[in-house]
């Protein structure tokens, strides 16, 4: 179970209640057979299940019980659901429909064996990825994104490691499409503070918001870039760009620090005996994609014909008066 990639998308601790089962357990007209636990947490559970209607496994992902309750935010949830299903693309995981029965609900997704790059990150020996070893995957999920952006006309919203799976083919498939947070909306709404902070930030999701998310305003095609900056970030150094302190700190730095180029955080991290070698060193060009992506304005960011550029090689920058003095050095390539 540990190594479940739905297991990273249930890991979130408190909160509330989420529905008691077990293996073996028919549900929902007896079309699904619950098989295995996948993970638990906050915000629901994930169990692997037999669809014996379409002979398939499939993740059930169990919403709080507190949702159940309420017509109005089952309402909303049923329309993020109807909108997934539309979703169809070889780089995203599907999602099949919703069941709901005998005060259960649950979000019925495709089942992919495999890995999140979370566990991958977390089973590399050095503590980090070298490029090359990403750039596949990293392609996969720009792929996966420009139809979001463009044909399907969607944001992720929640873009990060535990949310990108690895398949059995070695190919990366995004997870998770604004349904885990259209949950955690209703849940703030109709649950305590406390215990919705306490599900929410877990799972370290903070790390990987654009500062305009921090701010709520609504999330737009940059906020995923910044996402997926903040995820090479991560893949390449071991940690997301801002990580330090409290969850106000981090949010601070998020809005207001300057960015530390990847060599230099590895270097860091060799220091604090974190990580035990640098590796070798990030390239410019690789620096200039992320830096580029971690833009605090969303007007300067990338967009995802640059971060190609980027992937292929090809020289990539961004005007001088849209970036401070040490991103200009970043995009000088080595």
């Amino acid at each position: 179970m540990a190594h479940d990639p739905f297991l990273a998308q249930s890991q979130d601790q408190g909160g509330p209640a989420v529905p008691q089962l077990q293996p073996g357990q028919l549900l929902f007209n007896r079309r699904y057979e619950l098989k295995q636990l996948l993970g638990a947490g906050g915000m629901g559970v994930v169990w692997l299940a037999m669809d014996h209607t379409e002979e398939i496994e499939v993740a059930l992902k169990f919403l709080p019980s507190v949702l159940v309750l309420q017509e109005r935010e089952m309402q909303r949830l049923r329309e993020e659901v109807r909108a997934g299903k539309e979703l169809r693309h070889p780089r995203l995981v599907g999602t099949y429909g919703m069941e709901a029965a005998d005060g259960l609900a649950a979000i019925v997704m495709e089942y992919v064996p495999g890995q999140t790059l979370q566990q991958r990150l977390e089973s590399v020996p050095q503590g980090f990825f070298e490029p090359d070893q990403i750039t596949d995957w990293v392609t996969d999920i720009c792929d996966g994104l420009v139809y979001l952006h463009g044909e399907a006309r969607r944001v992720h919203r929640d873009l990060k490691p535990a949310n990108v799976i690895v398949d059995l083919q070695g190919r990366a498939r995004l997870m998770d499409f604004g349904i885990s947070h259209r949950i955690k909306e209703g849940v703030t709404r109709h649950t305590k503070a406390a215990e919705v902070q306490a599900a929410t930030t877990s799972s370290n999701t903070l790390a990987y918001a654009s500062p305009q998310q921090l701010d709520g305003k609504p999330s737009i095609a940059a906020d995923d870039i910044y996402g997926l900056g903040a995820l090479i970030y991560e893949l390449l150094t071991s940690t997301p760009p801002f990580f330090r302190g409290s969850a106000e700190v981090v949010a601070m730095q998020i809005r207001t620090a300057e960015l530390t180029p990847m060599t230099d955080r590895r270097e860091e991290l060799l220091g604090e005996g974190i990580i035990a070698s640098v590796g070798h060193a990030v390239s410019g060009t690789w620096e200039t994609c992320v830096a580029g992506c971690l833009q605090k304005d969303r007007e300067q960011r990338f967009s995802l014909t640059q971060v190609r550029s980027c992937l292929s090689g090809a020289p990539t920058s961004f005007p001088a008066s849209k970036r401070s003095s040490k991103a200009l050095l970043l995009a000088v390539f080595l």
